[in-house]
This record gives C-alpha cells, structure tokens and sequence, in this order.
C-alpha cells in the first residue's frame, strides 16, 4: 500500500518584476543656469554676441547683434594684427568701435576661451574678453565652443545663414546657442519645422 504524501505543497512565488531603471534628470549646465537667469533680457532684450578675437590675420572679432530674439546685423571688427599694432592699441579700437557703433545692450553673449597656462594665445584671448565685459555695465554669459557649434547646422532654417567659417557667421551662432537655451529648446527643434514655436526667434528667408 502507498501512502499519500502528508506534506502540504509549497506555494509557486510569482516572478518579481524589476523595476525599470530611473534616470537620473540631466543636472543643467552653466549655460542653462545663467540663460534661464536672464531670459527677459536674452529673449526679449537688446543681445550682443561674439566671436572674441585679439586681431590675427585669420581672425577678428566677429558680432551678431539680435533685438528681441531676431538677428538684426552681423559683423567682422577689423581692430589689426600684431605686425600693425600692440594689443593694449588694438583693444582700445574694438571697445571704440562697439561703443559708437551700439547703444547699450542689455546683455552680451561671448565665446568661452578654455584656459591654458603658458599660452600667449590664450592670454591674449582672455584679456579680449575681459576688454569686452568692461565696456558695458551689463550681464554677460560665456557660451563653450562645443556648445555653439552644435548649432551650425541649423543656422539657414533659424536665421537665414549658410554657414561659412566666418567670424561674424560664428557669433550669429553663439547668440543663437544662447537664445536656445533660454527657451530650453536643441538643434534638433529644428528637424520638425511644423513645430517650430513662433515665439523662438528668427529672421527668416534672408541669405547671408
């Protein structure tokens, strides 16, 4: 005779699910922290951007100038090289120049230089910069290469640009840059053209 088995049968568990992985909110960057900052001013306001230069015979300092979020001008300061004058002369000409040429901005838009020690370059580049936030009493923001080269591709559908190694093309898209990340909006809004915001900027139609 076979006796019946007196244990009572376990329970199957049931699989647990995984929780799918959170990620973590991307933490803002600078850029996204000071754009946000000064919104009003960078999208609503008189903005300034440039291309910093200390007067080369490849490079000058190039400017985009926008009036609430529309690209009204660009252009190339020709302030001379080394071999024509010093930098202390050649810096006196480009605050000359953007003092009687602008009124008052409310805010100036300026490409980062990444310090390297024991650079003439660099050194030259840093005291441009440090030249052109003096000359007004007003916000600047300092705008990484990386970050306003993302945004080349896009500069026909934007502002009317086809992009050429420029000076003044190059400040058109830092002050581009900035004004995307003030209204917290990529490149890539620019993929979708149906829709575009109307309120994000731009001059459109007009070739540079």
């Amino acid at each position: 005779m076979i006796r019946k088995s007196t244990k009572t049968p376990t329970p199957k568990k049931k699989p647990t699910r995984r929780k799918p992985l959170s990620r973590k909110p991307k933490k803002p960057t600078i850029l996204d922290m000071q754009s946000t900052r000064h919104k009003e001013l960078i999208t609503k306001g008189i903005m300034i951007s440039i291309d910093p230069s200390s007067g080369s015979e490849g490079s000058q300092p190039g400017y985009a100038l926008f009036e609430q979020g529309v690209l009204k001008s660009i252009g190339v300061i020709n302030i001379g090289t080394r071999r024509t004058s010093g930098l202390s002369n050649r810096l006196f000409l480009l605050r000359a120049f953007l003092e009687e040429e602008f009124d008052i901005p409310d805010i100036i838009i300026i490409e980062r230089c990444p310090f390297a020690y024991a650079n003439l370059a660099a050194a030259r580049l840093q005291q441009t910069i440090g030249c052109l936030k003096s000359i007004w009493d007003i916000p600047s923001i300092e705008v990484s290469p990386s970050s306003w080269k993302r945004w080349i591709p896009v500069l026909p559908q934007a502002l009317g640009i086809h992009y050429e190694k420029r000076d003044d093309h190059d400040a058109a898209a830092i002050g581009l840059c900035a004004l995307g990340a003030a209204y917290k909006k990529g490149p890539e809004m620019f993929d979708d053209q149906e829709k575009l915001s109307p309120k994000f900027l731009t001059t459109k139609g007009d070739e540079r």
